[in-house]
């Protein structure tokens, strides 16, 4: 196994090649982003337990309102706390196939790409003085996807959280790999 960086490893074997993006972040990141989820979850439950002593008035409605929104947030950032905690991307080749899947606590649907259908694999540059750059680099999101796929005509991408470096490093090995492969096939 050999790393491209601290948190992508490759391992090449005679059947195919195995990329793994592991997106953890340093320990006091990670700890202040569980703190931050827990404090975020006991204030949603004080809400809906104080929403359910609440008389019927032009008040509850506003809290139904103000809950229906800590919900969407409860879930995106728990989302997100999964996925930097336990998550993990894989990127195989492997008998004429590309396959990429994002994975959480063992979940997720693997999106198989053959690759004679691959007409297009590069690293996605992003201007780094951006909105979209600076918040895809924020820890407390999932991150934006940083490489480019086109198959059948359709564009898809993956490599969320990835570094520009680390994107241009799998899309080389990515495009060895496949090279390779359609020489064996």
């Amino acid at each position: 196994m050999e790393f491209l960086s601290a948190r992508v490893s490759v391992e090449r074997g005679a059947s195919g090649t195995s990329i793994v993006f592991s997106p953890r972040l340093p320990r006091w990141k990670e700890t202040l982003l569980v703190v931050w989820f827990t404090a975020w979850t006991c204030c949603g439950v004080y809400v809906a337990v104080e929403l359910a002593h609440m008389p019927s008035s032009p008040q509850r409605a506003y809290v139904l309102a103000f809950m229906a929104f800590w919900l969407y947030f409860f879930l995106a950032t728990g989302r997100t706390m999964l996925w930097r905690v336990k998550g993990f991307e894989l990127m195989r080749v492997k008998d004429g196939a590309m396959t990429l899947k994002q994975s959480i606590l063992g979940f997720g649907k693997a999106r198989e790409h053959f690759m004679e259908n691959v007409t297009r694999l590069a690293a996605i540059e992003m201007d780094e003085r951006s909105w979209k750059w600076q918040l895809g680099q924020s820890f407390w999101v999932m991150g934006v996807e940083r490489i480019g796929v086109e198959h059948f005509g359709r564009r898809g991408a993956f490599g969320r959280g990835m570094t520009g470096d680390e994107a241009r490093a799998v899309t080389a090995e990515l495009k060895r790999a496949l090279a390779k492969s359609r020489k064996a096939g």
